[in-house]
């Protein structure tokens, strides 16, 4: 297989290793790829994709860590870990391993940044922890 290497990035919105689609939502980045909100066009559920950017050994990675998000899904079927639910994988035309989720709400990281860093009130962990 032929891997492309992503091209240099223009502006902050442009995203290097992933085409933009009409109907994604960008959520996050992160230094391996990008996270997508999208809808799934066959169930018609929300779903976050995250998008590995076209670098083999990136892809690799992408691909252990769906492995193992599989065989906790396989080991915890009544989903008592609240292991986040890994719902398919795909290779995009453009080298990008993807991986589909359920879609779920903000990240502590971005709870915080949002709530410009002042840490958690007492209902915000209990709310967390129940999650």
């Amino acid at each position: 297989k032929r891997w492309k290497k992503a091209a240099r990035r223009r502006s902050p919105l442009e995203v290097q290793h992933f085409d933009w689609q009409r109907g994604q939502k960008h959520l996050g980045d992160g230094t391996f790829g990008r996270v997508l909100a999208c809808k799934d066009t066959t169930s018609k559920e929300n779903v976050a994709i995250k998008v590995v950017k076209g670098v083999k050994r990136y892809c690799r990675h992408a691909q252990a860590e769906a492995e193992i998000l599989r065989e906790v899904s396989h080991c915890d079927p009544g989903r008592q870990s609240r292991c986040v639910l890994l719902l398919d994988t795909f290779l995009h035309p453009q080298f990008h391993f993807c991986m589909v989720f359920e879609h779920l709400d903000l990240s502590i990281r971005d709870f915080l940044k949002d709530n410009t860093d002042q840490g958690l009130l007492i209902a915000d962990v209990r709310s967390i922890a129940e999650q």
